[in-house]
């Protein structure tokens, strides 16, 4: 059995069964010292969710108990992510939290982008958190955080428009 921490469009049960992770649990989850963030460039250009170490952050999930060879189901669908080990916190069978280990999907560094999300690909993030009775803080969290990316880029053409620094 591996524990794996969704925080993009695998949140939702259905894409994950599409994508043949057959999990036999899933709870809500919560990385912290980390935030979310657009960066990761998708196969269409517009930006995927990834996530990155930030002090005081918080990022909502969920935690999928899937089969041993659960991961290499979604790997095939996960082009330009590795995987890391992540801490996490989940409500243990008693109630209480408890940390535990889990596989996370986090952007190569060759495949960041300054575009914005696509609107369909959040509306997808965002059926998940509902999906999972996810706090109103993480709907904000992924709403904050897509604004953000597309400032960023709107930032970047306006340089590049002026004739700035183009990366």
């Amino acid at each position: 059995m591996v524990r794996y921490f969704a925080y993009g469009s695998n949140l939702l049960v259905e894409r994950m069964r599409d994508r043949g992770a057959a999990f036999v649990a899933v709870r809500p989850a919560v990385l912290r010292e980390h935030r979310l963030v657009f960066d990761k460039r998708g196969a269409d250009g517009t930006a995927r969710a990834n996530v990155t170490p930030s002090a005081g952050g918080v990022v909502y999930g969920v935690v999928y108990d899937l089969p041993d060879d659960g991961l290499e189901a979604l790997a095939v669908f996960e082009g330009g992510y590795d995987l890391a080990e992540v801490r996490v916190e989940v409500a243990g069978e008693d109630g209480a939290v408890e940390q535990v280990t889990a596989a996370a999907f986090v952007a190569r560094l060759n495949r960041r982008t300054s575009a914005p999300p696509a609107r369909s690909y959040v509306a997808l993030i965002l059926q998940g958190l509902a999906q999972h009775g996810l706090p109103d803080a993480a709907r904000v969290e992924v709403e904050q955080a897509a604004a953000g990316a597309g400032r960023a880029a709107q930032a970047g053409l306006a340089l590049a428009l002026r004739g700035g620094p183009v990366r």
